[in-house]
C-alpha cells in the first residue's frame, strides 16, 4: 500500500519530488509479485527453526510464500538488478554511519523476505467464510489463515505457533516437494484452461489440458495435439 501511494504521488510529477532508484526498484518488484498473486502462484508454508535456548526443541512457524519456477527465476533476475542501496544496512545512528563500514544483505534473501511478508499481510487482510474454515477442520491451515482452531477469534501468534510440531513440518515438506519438486524434475507442468461457450450455446464450456515448459512458460502444447 505504501509503495502504491508513492507511485501515485510520483505520477503527477510534483515539484521537488523524485523517487530514488531504491524505491523505483521495489515498486517494480511489487508489481511482479502482484501478478504472481493474481495467478494464484503461492502456497502455505511451514518453517522450522532450532530455538536458541537450551532445552527448547524445534519451533515451527506458519506463513505464505510465492512458489514456482517463475517466482524463482524472478528472484534471480531482480536480485541481479537490485541497487546496492537496497541491501546496505548499518546498526549505527545515522549521524555516525561510515559508508565504508556498511553491511550488505543478501539480495535474494531480501526479496524472498519481502515477498513472504507482503503475501502474509494480504492473506491476513482477506476475510475467510466460516464455511471454508469448517471444511478445513482442525488442520494447521486454519492457523495459517489467521484464525484460532475455533475459527471465531483472531489468532494469538505465539499460542497457535506452539501447537505446530516437527511432524506437521515433515508432512508439509513432503507435500510441497510433490507439488513443486516434480515440476523441476520432469521439466514441465500440467495445466488446464477453461474455454467459455460461444454466443450460440451458453452451457457449452470446454476444459482444455496442456503441458507447459518449466523453463519457458511461453512454450505450451495442448494435450489434444500431443
Amino acid at each position: 500500500m505504501f509503495l502504491r501511494e508513492l507511485q501515485f504521488i510520483a505520477s503527477f510529477n510534483p515539484a521537488n519530488f523524485r523517487l530514488g532508484s531504491d524505491l523505483l526498484f521495489w515498486i517494480q518488484y511489487a508489481q511482479q509479485l502482484r501478478n504472481m498473486v493474481r495467478q494464484h502462484q503461492f502456497i502455505p508454508v511451514l518453517k522450522c527453526y532450532q530455538a536458541s535456548r537450551k532445552g527448547v526443541g524445534l519451533k515451527v512457524f506458519s506463513g505464505w510464500s510465492p512458489a514456482g519456477n517463475l517466482y524463482e527465476r524472478g528472484l534471480q533476475d531482480f536480485a541481479a538488478a537490485m541497487p546496492g542501496l537496497c541491501t546496505a544496512v548499518s546498526c549505527q545512528k545515522p549521524a555516525a554511519v561510515n559508508v565504508d563500514q556498511l553491511e550488505c544483505l543478501d539480495s535474494v534473501a531480501l526479496l524472498r523476505h519481502f515477498s513472504e511478508q507482503q503475501l502474509e499481510t494480504l492473506v491476513d487482510d482477506t476475510p475467510i467464510t466460516k464455511q471454508t474454515l469448517k471444511q478445513l477442520g482442525d488442520s494447521w491451515l486454519v492457523d495459517v489463515l489467521g484464525y484460532h482452531q475455533s475459527a471465531i477469534n483472531p489468532r494469538n501468534n505465539q499460542a497457535t505457533h506452539d501447537e505446530l510440531t516437527s511432524e506437521h513440518w515433515q508432512q508439509w515438506n513432503v507435500w510441497q516437494k510433490g507439488l513443486i519438486g516434480e515440476a523441476h524434475q520432469t521439466g514441465f507442468v500440467l495445466g488446464l484452461r477453461l474455454q467459455p461457450a460461444d454466443n450460440t450455446n451458453d452451457t457449452d464450456w470446454w476444459l482444455h489440458f496442456f503441458v507447459e515448459s518449466s523453463q519457458d512458460p511461453s512454450l505450451k502444447i495442448d494435450l489434444s495435439e500431443w
